[in-house]
């Protein structure tokens, strides 16, 4: 991974763009400008290493590098037929949607996984975890990554509120009552501060 520096933003050719190489394992929690290894993923679900540029702390993302032996560039998601996602997992809170391949979830969740082994900031993955898995109906999974996120300091209330659902949806009943109690009290909570 490297840090951006010293964009010439009059070119939006992120091949001239100044790079400098970090250590970092993982794209981190704050404001920072990075270019990561990523995944061009095509609809038949193989993927070709790409690079791209990750923007923190929204984790946007602009430009996708590619046909690295004579470098190009393009717009990240100029091509309906390719996805590309970051090939290292982020601490920086975002749309999880940077992460999800359609075309290949499994790829996309084997980079949360690794990443989550060395976040501190457990929260984020799980939370970009357990939505893909929400999206690829694998409710019960999704479910053990939002209570991770809950024991971790949950970005938000809604993430409650997505246990809630999960519980009803796998027909506990007992437990969701209880996450919307507890969903109930932190909505109090909030009106009140």
């Amino acid at each position: 991974m490297w840090n951006l520096r010293n964009i010439n933003y009059e070119s939006e050719n992120p091949i001239e763009w100044d790079i400098k190489p970090t250590t970092l394992k993982i794209i981190p929690k704050g404001e920072g400008h990075y270019l990561v290894k990523a995944y061009k993923i095509e609809k038949t679900g193989i993927y070709k290493s790409a690079y791209i540029n990750v923007n923190t702390p929204e984790r946007i993302v602009d430009f996708m590098i590619y046909n690295l032996e004579k470098p190009q560039y393009s717009y990240a998601y100029d091509s309906l037929n390719t996805e590309v996602i970051p090939a290292i997992a982020s601490d920086c809170f975002g749309s999880y949607e940077v992460y999800y391949s359609r075309y290949n979830p499994e790829l996309s969740i084997e980079i949360l996984k690794k990443g989550l082994e060395i976040s501190k900031e457990k929260s984020v993955i799980t939370e970009d975890l357990g939505n893909i898995l929400i999206d690829e109906n694998r409710h019960k999974e999704a479910l053990n990554y939002f209570l991770i996120s809950e024991k971790n300091r949950s970005s938000s209330e809604f993430i409650i509120e997505e246990i809630e659902n999960i519980y009803r949806t796998l027909r506990n009943i007992e437990k969701a009552e209880y996450y919307k109690l507890k969903l109930e009290k932190i909505k109090t909570a909030d009106n009140k501060v």
